[in-house]
């Protein structure tokens, strides 16, 4: 009997950049005043995170700010080369602040990202 062989991994690895995009204080103040309800939330996470995208949670190392980061589980996906982050003192409010960006503030709709392949300046 011939041994199977392990499917080997896509190739077709897709290096991401981060969506630069920091709220001013007028949209601080409107994901504070966002109250979505714990439904919403899990609704939109379920919707999201079942068909088209993953979130990570993490403490930075200063150990007092938590990441909330969101990627596409595809490599066909407008945002494949995209990653959407939201940051708070606790996870809670950094999956606020993450899903306020992508429902509330971008509609889904991520801004383009430097294409960083193409000679795009990397330096900040």
């Amino acid at each position: 009997m011939a041994k199977k062989e392990a499917p080997r991994p896509s190739s077709s690895f897709k290096a991401k950049s981060w969506v630069k995009y920091e709220l001013d204080k007028k949209e601080m103040a409107l994901v504070k005043a966002w109250t979505p309800t714990f439904e919403e939330m899990d609704a939109a996470l379920l919707d999201g995170l079942c068909d088209e995208y993953r979130v990570n949670l993490s403490q930075e190392a200063s150990k007092t700010t938590w990441l909330a980061v969101m990627q596409t589980k595809s490599d066909e996906h407008i945002h494949s080369e995209a990653l959407l982050s939201g940051r708070g003192s606790t996870p809670l409010k950094a999956l606020k602040q993450l899903m306020y960006k992508h429902l509330e503030l971008f509609r889904k709709e991520w801004p383009s990202v430097p294409d960083y392949q193409k000679g795009a300046p990397i330096d900040d």
